[in-house]
């Protein structure tokens, strides 16, 4: 029984957490974005064509790939970047491009006089929500990527393909979710308490065998293992939609809020907001940056980095099993482009760091140091000819994703990576 404590335990602790070019008219554009001044990678920037709804974000190592069909050459590539001046190319022959984007230049007054505080700022912010963001039904193709590394190594990494059906901000509705494409790469498994798990494995075959009965696989280790990452929290992980604690107006005495350096996107000033926790909020420190178009009040960004704290409920029987848990580093990097004046959110970023000690008396203590990285990055968006996802076809979390992938025309791998 305490196992089976500890196995839940330990995943409600963790669950905050290239296909082949079949037309040869698509082309393939490699590149990084990077600080011109730095050298730095930019993660996250926003890659797309000026005249087609036609782009990618780079990933966390400020690279990314871009496909689309040869007649959109001509076209000019725009890149664009908080803080930073947009930088646009002509796409033509090259097939691989490296982008040196340069720090925006914001002329700011010497006296800054606000007429309200950052508290009284963010209500309004969040007053406006129904008004800035998508107020209509829409249809978004998105492309998902979990990994898990364990000391270095990675253990786990999956891609997916999503066709999602989404209400209109503020809407009671649940959004309808239909996985369309996944591939497990993972090469190497969990070797955190392995050689144990085994035994009991063994043992419990030997027995099963004795008994002539069938050994059921699905261990105790196998499905916690199995728990780890998964696009549950990602999927409805949109603060802005959910209005996360930070933007709860109802909790605001919990958090402070205070105005922090502005800065630009695409040309136009943005205000930024920091928030922090004054305490612990949902067992969590948390801290981070908020940007907002200064002319809608429209939030484009959202940056968050967050301390887990083990509930001190879980703390005893963790001590008394031998556990202890470290580390619990979240940081989530949410961003939002605009659609026909409003905003939806086109990119979401989790990673957790955590470490897990087992402490053994007579023997060399086991630890796992656990990455865990997820993403979201919304491909097409679509207001037009769009329905529900039929039930039989919606994704449920409780299940395995390998067990309910449904094709769909509209998305293949060439469309969301």
């Amino acid at each position: 029984m305490t196992k089976q404590i500890f196995s839940y335990a330990l995943v409600f602790l963790l669950a905050l957490f290239a296909g082949n070019v079949a037309d040869a008219q698509v082309r393939e554009l490699t590149g990084t974005v990077i600080d011109q001044s730095t050298q730095e990678p930019l993660p996250f920037a926003t890659i797309g064509f000026r005249n087609h709804r036609v782009g990618t974000v780079s990933d966390q190592d400020g690279n990314f790939v871009l496909r689309f069909s040869n007649d959109l050459a001509g076209d000019t590539l725009t890149i664009s970047y908080i803080g930073y001046n947009d930088f646009s190319v002509l796409v033509g022959n090259q097939s691989t491009i490296k982008v040196p984007m340069e720090p925006a230049v914001f002329q700011f007054e010497e006296v800054i006089v606000r007429s309200v505080s950052a508290d009284q700022y963010m209500r309004k912010v969040v007053r406006l929500i129904p008004e800035n963001f998508l107020n209509v039904p829409f249809e978004t193709v998105s492309y998902y990527r979990e990994r898990m590394d364990e000391n270095g190594i990675p253990i786990k990494f999956a891609e997916a393909g999503f066709l999602s059906f989404q209400h209109p901000y503020f809407s009671d509705s649940a959004n309808h979710h239909q996985l369309v494409l996944y591939k497990d790469r993972s090469q190497s498994e969990m070797q955190f308490m392995r050689k144990k798990a085994m035994k009991r494995e063994e043992k419990a075959r030997k027995k099963a065998e004795k008994a002539g009965e069938e050994f059921d696989e699905e261990t105790e280790y196998g499905a916690v293992t199995a728990s780890f990452g998964g696009p549950e929290s990602i999927l409805s992980g949109d603060p802005v939609r959910g209005l996360s604690e930070f933007m709860d107006t109802t909790i605001f005495k919990k958090y402070r809020f205070e105005f922090h350096e502005a800065t630009t996107y695409n040309g136009k000033p943005v205000e930024v907001i920091s928030f922090q926790t004054k305490g612990k909020v949902d067992h969590t420190k948390a801290s981070g940056l908020i940007y907002v178009d200064k002319e809608s009040l429209a939030v484009i960004k959202i940056e968050k980095k967050g301390k887990f704290v083990v509930p001190l409920a879980l703390k005893p029987l963790l001590y008394m099993l031998g556990y202890s848990i470290s580390g619990g580093q979240l940081v989530s990097d949410y961003k939002y482009k605009s659609f026909n004046g409003k905003w939806y959110p086109e990119n979401l970023h989790h990673q957790l760091w955590i470490k897990i000690t087992k402490h053994n008396m007579f023997s060399k203590n086991e630890y796992a140091n656990l990455k865990i990285e997820q993403v979201m990055s919304t491909k097409e968006i679509d207001t037009d000819q769009i329905s529900p996802i039929g039930k039989g076809k919606r994704f449920d979390t409780s299940k395995e994703m390998e067990e309910q992938v449904f094709a769909s025309k509209k998305v293949s791998w060439e469309t969301v990576r």
